[in-house]
């Protein structure tokens, strides 16, 4: 995404505990039950920008690097703003009014409309202009935008300025550009769970730049155990992760002058206090555009936007005056840590 961007800087903010590695080749899929002991194998790889760690259980080797490398092909030659020849990108020509969205697109759309519907316009999509002006986008500038500057690119910011008909996502004029790398991610690790699914593989953590998604345990009685950094390097929390999905959001460095997450309805950064977002949701898509949404709210807005999303919970980490973090969690966050 970058309504609100999740910098390289932040992948190590969620980390894995506890997990031994067997490696192993492409066999026939696994349909044993979760409940017996497993094999675990693990496949290791760079993409997006960052890297990728996925353990998965199983009685023999089903899925290889270079299917999940396929994969993360298919995802780039559709939403990457870096693919020459993406969707996305073809999308984002001055000259291009519309584009035939393939099925993840489609999804990743659909998502962004709802998100953008329950934060009250907070996530943007179309905030790819204001991205670029500060600096956060493909090109880097070294300068800040001006008000003119800022004035003129709002002209081409809202998502009400886009529409979907069928499969074929238009924009109402020339000069509109999206932005999926705060929701891109997310539902890549979906992806790739759901593949492992397809494969009768039940038992397994996906991780992409911090992204995490989880199913089943790693062994019988021993579920999977994540540890959430600190922004002030105090000991992590450790949860006990269940089916479903953890992602986090903060800001770099601590103590920045200008927060990277722009608010699409004034063009300039967030005047935030929020420090650091982590939520859980059954989904990595749902949770990836959901921190960034979080990042920017206080402890009441979180509570009221966060109704409207069962099954979700949260970890925000404000900063008061004097520099002292406090940390906000819902009861069902609580009741993960160990």
């Amino acid at each position: 995404m970058r309504l609100l961007i999740k910098p390289i800087f932040f992948c190590a903010m969620l980390c894995i505990i506890g997990l031994p590695v067997q490696a192993g080749g492409r066999t026939a899929p696994s349909t044993t039950p979760p409940t017996t002991e497993l094999n675990h194998y693990r496949i290791q790889g760079t993409a997006q920008g960052t890297t990728y760690d996925i353990h998965y259980y199983s009685m023999v080797a089903a899925i290889d690097k270079g299917q999940i490398d396929s994969l993360l092909e298919i995802i780039d030659l559709s939403m990457s703003l870096y693919r020459p020849g993406s969707l996305i990108r073809q999308f984002n020509q001055e000259t291009t009014l519309e584009i035939e969205m393939d099925e993840h697109f489609q999804k990743v759309i659909e998502k962004s409309f709802e998100i953008n519907r329950w934060s009250g316009g907070i996530f943007d999509i179309t905030v790819a202009p204001l991205v670029s002006l500060w600096g956060f986008g493909v090109t880097e500038v070294s300068d800040k935008p001006t008000e003119d500057q800022i004035r003129e690119a709002l002209v081409m910011v809202g998502m009400e300025k886009l529409s979907v008909q069928d499969s074929r996502l238009k924009k109402c004029c020339p000069g509109i550009q999206i932005d999926l790398n705060g929701i891109a991610q997310g539902y890549t690790v979906d992806f790739i769970a759901a593949y492992l699914e397809d494969y009768g593989i039940f038992n397994y953590l996906v991780e992409l730049g911090g992204e995490l998604r989880v199913s089943g345990k790693k062994s019988v009685d021993q579920p999977f155990r994540i540890g959430v950094e600190r922004p002030d390097q105090s000991s992590p929390y450790v949860i006990s992760l269940p089916n479903g999905a953890l992602t986090s959001s903060g800001r770099i460095p601590l103590g920045s002058r200008i927060s990277h997450h722009i608010d699409p309805r004034t063009g300039y950064p967030f005047a935030e206090s929020a420090w650091q977002a982590t939520v859980f949701a059954r989904d990595a898509m749902t949770a990836d555009a959901l921190d960034n949404v979080l990042i920017v709210m206080d402890e009441e807005e979180a509570n009221k936007l966060l109704v409207n999303f069962p099954n979700v919970e949260f970890l925000i980490t404000f900063r008061e005056e004097g520099g002292k973090l406090r940390d906000v969690m819902s009861s069902g966050f609580r009741q993960m840590l160990q």
